[in-house]
C-alpha cells in the first residue's frame, strides 16, 4: 500500500525510482535468458528491450469484456461488453 501512496501524494522522486529499477531488473532478467538460450533461433526470440517488455505485460493484463449496466423498461440487466480502453504508447526511452 504504501508504493501506491507515494504516486498519490505526490513524491514523483520515489516512484521514477522504483520504475528504474523494475525495468532494470526486467533487463538483467532477459540477459540472463539470453546467455542461457541454445541456439540463435531462441536468441533472436527474446526481447532485450525493457519497455517493450514492459508495455506487452501492459497489454496482456488489459480486460477484454467488462459488466455494463443496461436500463430496459425499469429493470437493470447487466451484460457484458467489449472494453473500450485507449492505449497509452509508452514514448520514453529510460534504458537503451
Amino acid at each position: 500500500m504504501r508504493e501506491y501512496c507515494v504516486i498519490l501524494y505526490g513524491v514523483c522522486a520515489v516512484s521514477v525510482v522504483h520504475a528504474l529499477k523494475t525495468l532494470e531488473n526486467i533487463k538483467l532478467t532477459q540477459i540472463e535468458k539470453y546467455h542461457k538460450a541454445n541456439s540463435d533461433f531462441e536468441r533472436e526470440t527474446i526481447e532485450l528491450d525493457p519497455n517493450k517488455v514492459m508495455q506487452q505485460a501492459v497489454e496482456n493484463c488489459k480486460p477484454l469484456l467488462i459488466l455494463k449496466k443496461i436500463h430496459r423498461g425499469g429493470v437493470v440487466y447487466q451484460v457484458y461488453m467489449y472494453c473500450v480502453i485507449i492505449t497509452i504508447v509508452m514514448q520514453c526511452n529510460i534504458i537503451q
